[in-house]
């Protein structure tokens, strides 16, 4: 993304060169002339300052905001740089799949707060924190026998080696466990600090008779506004930590229970409903038909004298497809003996479908807001060299706008049906919609993807035409210090 716009950056220079700003033709003189009465500062803008400013930002919306899981123990610098940028380009182009993920999590990590609360010993003096619980999401706990072998503690386990006295976690306090992040709470707040202020001027500009916002920095208050969320939801997750905690158990227990045996075990301690198994083999089968689509397709295009041409957008497809499937239900509550890290985006399991169909519900409305946010295009603030340009933004950023209503109707189909009499009729009509929405989630996910990267390429080619107000600037809006 960086070098992306520096050539565009460039490129931009190499048409403009030292040349004014665009002239838009307009009815009213006033909309392209700034007030004397608004108390404007007359020293415009530079496009430098414009792509540095919105650059900054949307690496602290994207990269800083993310709060990746902990990695194996023997993986590479290249494998951990690869899978911070996969997640930086998931927290541009969907943040709210992102959200919803910070969400299970942060449901997980209460969840398992007030759970152990319940089996706290009286004379014991440790503590269960949000922290505590967002590290055991992340992999950060790792159980050690006495043969020295070492695997990630699952929550199941965890909490049956509790139960039985065979692992100390007294020693283990909040403190220790910050240490181990590579960002502080200042530092958090800084870059909270930066974004929010980010927000501010824009929704200033917009308000400011005389001034207008280019459609790069309406894309980077959006994804600022939804990287606020992620603060807040992963405040408490140490951020980007890679060193585990080793618990050492006692020579009693060579081995960590089976997941059948720690499934059994843990129905003493959490609620199950039924409804673990089934968002286990929704995850599954979903993995499962992804994977038969992708084996089908290229079985295809083999056959096909011009597969070179589109095999390589199908496999796009149907990986992003796949990928967007388990950052929706990759999930666990114990982990296979002998495993080393957790999955990209594991959380704990959701024990009730009430629960997973709110997160949801809220992780598609947010989708809404950020489609909305998009839609604020459309007004004269934003000024477009071309009708093209227009055009497309229009019709992308109602793209991202109805996709999530699309999802949202799905979510509340599936409730309905689980919800539902088995057999009844009212089941039968609700798993017809389920189907219906179901099949328009599976093609609008990629028409989804494409318009997010249409709004971010027309933002960055409107940069070779600033109109006049764009460049003008706001007093005010050195106050605080900033990156500019």
């Amino acid at each position: 993304m960086l070098i992306y716009a520096t050539v565009i950056y460039h490129f931009s220079l190499h048409n403009a060169g030292n040349a004014a700003p665009v002239e838009i033709a307009s009815s009213s003189p006033s909309s392209l002339l700034l007030p004397q009465d608004v108390g404007m500062d007359f020293c415009p803008r530079t496009r430098l300052e414009i792509v540095w400013s919105c650059l900054a930002t949307i690496l602290a919306a994207s990269w800083v905001s993310v709060h990746p899981n902990m990695p194996g123990p023997n993986e590479s610098k290249l494998k951990k740089t690869i899978r911070r940028i996969e997640l930086m380009f998931w927290a541009i182009i969907t943040p709210e799949l992102i959200i919803y993920w910070a969400m299970r999590q942060w449901y997980g990590a209460r969840k398992l707060e007030r759970t152990l609360r319940e089996h706290h010993k009286g004379s014991d003096p440790f503590s269960w924190t949000k922290t505590h619980g967002f590290f055991l999401q992340m992999g950060g706990f790792v159980i050690q026998d006495h043969e020295g072998s070492r695997k990630v503690l699952g929550w199941e386990s965890l909490l049956q080696h509790y139960k039985d006295g065979r692992i100390d976690l007294s020693c283990i306090t909040e403190t220790i466990i910050n240490d181990h992040s590579k960002a502080d709470g200042f530092g958090k707040s800084i870059a909270f600090i930066q974004t929010s202020w980010f927000t501010i001027q824009c929704v200033a500009r917009f308000s400011v008779n005389g001034l207008s916002l280019t459609a790069l920095e309406l894309v980077t208050a959006s994804l600022a506004v939804l990287s606020l969320i992620m603060y807040l939801l992963w405040w408490n997750k140490p951020f980007n930590a890679e060193m585990p905690i080793v618990i050492v158990i006692s020579e009693a227990i060579s081995a960590p229970h089976s997941d059948q045996s720690a499934q059994n075990n843990s129905q003493e301690g959490l609620p199950t409903t039924g409804i673990l198994e089934y968002m286990q083999s929704k995850s599954s089968k979903f993995t499962e038909l992804v994977s038969t689509a992708h084996k089908t397709a290229k079985d295809m295009l083999n056959l096909l004298s011009f597969k070179t041409l589109i095999r390589v957008p199908v496999i796009v497809c149907t990986y992003m497809i796949s990928r967007v499937g388990r950052m929706l239900f990759e999930s666990t509550d114990d982990l296979p003996n002998a495993t080393s890290e957790v999955p990209t985006f594991n959380a704990i399991r959701l024990d009730a479908l009430l629960a997973n169909f709110q997160m949801m519900r809220a992780s598609f409305l947010v989708a809404t807001l950020f489609g909305a946010l998009h839609c604020t295009g459309w007004s004269s603030k934003i000024v477009f060299h071309s009708y093209v340009a227009s055009l497309l933004w229009k019709i992308s950023s109602s793209i991202i706008t109805g996709g999530p209503l699309t999802w949202t109707c799905l979510c509340y189909f599936h409730y309905a049906h689980e919800s539902s009499e088995y057999g009844s009729l009212a089941q039968k009509v609700h798993n017809t919609w389920f189907m219906i929405f179901g099949s328009l989630t599976l093609a609008s996910i990629p028409l989804y993807i494409v318009s997010r990267i249409v709004l971010l390429t027309v933002a960055f080619v409107e940069l070779q035409h600033i109109p006049r107000g764009a460049l003008s600037n706001i007093p005010w809006a050195n106050i605080l210090p900033s990156i500019h």
